[in-house]
């Protein structure tokens, strides 16, 4: 997803970046769909099976979703307000959607939001999870049976809330799920390694030759089975990778303004910027921009805020219980 944006800023500053691979980024968006169903269907399992409450269980997605995205979303619609001219993009950008994420008609300033849309409307429907399992299965089926056919039904506009609710993209949060319930199995290192090269080959070739999404979709599904199913293999992760994971919530928030700025700072350095350096320069330091946000804002705040829910949730138990009988 950097880098497409990063195609689509250079191109729009400097011209001439043709990578047909990063073009079509915005399948990213299916992977992200994919993966947050595995995600937080995973995660739901072990709230649930150490007893955790309805109300821990939203206090933690609340807290995941809007203490890393309020300052960045925030901040952009202010510039945006005194700055009108900021975005080309041909969009009216609302107040009440972009400090909630609630869907409107109106656009979040932040422009890879729309994506938050969705993840907060499948956590909210996940939720029911911690109420009765079978409110779960009824919710879901429910949700599910509507984008199938209520969308063929229903004349949906492009924007606001029926649109968040019944777009087909919202079908890789069930993907997702249907990779969490996927049984364990082994595999030999050789196997392993070959089936990540198939994978990625196929990816590859898929993307390049425009292929339809569902079946790239199901190749990034394939690819997290891989990552996550196989029990007898230990696969050590390179530290940084580790650390670029955990701070890839931060590099989606920050990486799209961050290029514009960048883009805009260049020709002032110097008028000789051929595109393609251009672009591995926007896309090196919006990739930095991110990764300091997460190390000075986004790790600590999401650790004070869940410090803080914890110890409320913990004392919340404690009046619950019965003080022992006395003589």
């Amino acid at each position: 997803m950097l880098l497409h944006h990063a195609v689509l800023t250079t191109n729009a500053f400097f011209e001439g970046v043709d990578y047909p691979f990063f073009t079509r980024g915005l399948l990213g968006v299916d992977f992200f769909f994919v993966l947050s169903g595995f995600i937080i269907a995973f995660a739901s399992s072990r709230m649930l099976g150490a007893g955790k409450t309805l109300g821990e269980y939203s206090s933690h997605r609340i807290v995941r979703i809007y203490v890393p995205y309020l300052p960045a979303g925030v901040a952009l619609y202010f510039a945006y307000q005194l700055l009108p001219d900021l975005s080309a993009a041909d969009r009216e950008i609302g107040l009440l959607t972009s400090f909630t994420l609630l869907p409107t008609a109106e656009a979040t300033a932040l422009s890879v939001a729309w994506t938050l849309k969705h993840e907060l409307l499948f956590y909210l429907l996940f939720a029911s999870i911690f109420i009765s399992r079978t409110l779960f299965k009824c919710v879901m089926g429910s949700w599910l049976l509507a984008i199938l056919l209520l969308r063929q039904l229903l004349e949906v506009p492009g924007s606001g809330f029926l649109q968040v609710l019944l777009n087909p993209l919202n079908l890789w949060f069930y993907v997702g799920m249907a990779v969490f319930l996927c049984p364990q199995f082994r595999l030999s290192r050789i196997a392993y390694w070959a089936g990540f090269l198939v994978l990625a080959s196929a990816l590859y070739v898929l993307v390049i030759n425009g292929f339809s999404r569902i079946y790239i979709g199901l190749v990034f599904a394939t690819m997290i089975i891989l990552f996550t199913k196989v029990e007898n293999l230990e696969v050590p992760a390179p530290r940084f990778l580790l650390y670029l994971g955990a701070a890839s919530y931060s590099v989606y928030l920050v990486h799209n303004p961050a290029q514009s700025v960048i883009a805009r700072i260049l020709p002032i350095i110097s008028e000789s910027w051929s595109p393609v350096l251009a672009f591995w320069v926007i896309s090196g330091a919006s990739l930095v921009a991110g990764i300091i946000y997460f190390a000075f804002y986004e790790k600590h705040a999401v650790a004070w805020c869940k410090s803080k829910t914890n110890e409320y949730f913990r004392a919340k138990a404690k009046s619950f219980e019965v003080e022992p009988a006395r003589d």
